[in-house]
């Protein structure tokens, strides 16, 4: 009976030794599985940040590019004006160049035109055959000085901006008869025309 309790004892020795052996190898199973677990989170954790980071990556190239073409557009739009403005003003000095140039013929014309009405009157109150030739060859030569500024106003008047508000300050009055014996030489339909 001792040799059976001493086996029986034996027995649960093995039996506690087996089942301790047993909870041990489950403590590591239960150990490893749960640092795998741990091991596939964090991997996990660390493909969805890295997933996240390429993603505002994007987003911030995507804004970063929106900006730069945002940028150069308003770039573009302000050089754009800069340059409109400068044609602009550019355009408007030449025309006001333009019209002072005109204004400057159109006075000189008025004073070749006071100029021959003042030889006309004293070709009219002359009776010296001598003096009356000289009037004659100034009253050419002040009749030939309009024509070239008549056509000169054509020309400036033709390609110049349209003036506003009328003439500038011309002759007044009715047009001056042609002299007699003098061709006219003005352009047909030229309302500057002093032989009209």
């Amino acid at each position: 009976m001792e040799e059976d309790d001493r086996q029986r004892r034996m027995f649960e020795e093995q039996r506690r030794q087996a089942e301790l052996g047993a909870m041990q190898e489950a403590a590591v199973q239960r150990a490893r599985m749960e640092a795998e677990a741990q091991a596939r989170l964090a991997e996990m954790a660390a493909r969805q940040e890295h997933e996240r980071q390429l993603h505002a990556m994007g987003q911030d190239k995507h804004k970063k590019r929106l900006t730069m073409m945002l940028v150069g557009l308003g770039l573009l739009l302000f050089v754009g004006a800069i340059g409109g403005g400068i044609a602009l003003k550019t355009s408007h000095d030449k025309a006001q160049a333009a019209e002072m140039q005109l204004r400057a013929l159109q006075d000189e014309k008025d004073k070749a035109d006071q100029e021959q009405a003042r030889l006309k009157a004293q070709l009219e109150n002359t009776k010296d055959p001598e003096q009356i030739a000289a009037l004659q060859a100034q009253l050419a030569a002040e009749q030939q000085k309009i024509q070239s500024l008549n056509s000169q106003i054509g020309q400036k008047g033709a390609s110049g901006p349209p003036r506003a508000g009328g003439g500038g300050g011309g002759g007044g009055g009715t047009p001056k008869p042609p002299t007699p014996g003098k061709p006219c030489n003005c352009t047909p339909g030229d309302p500057l025309c002093s032989c009209l």
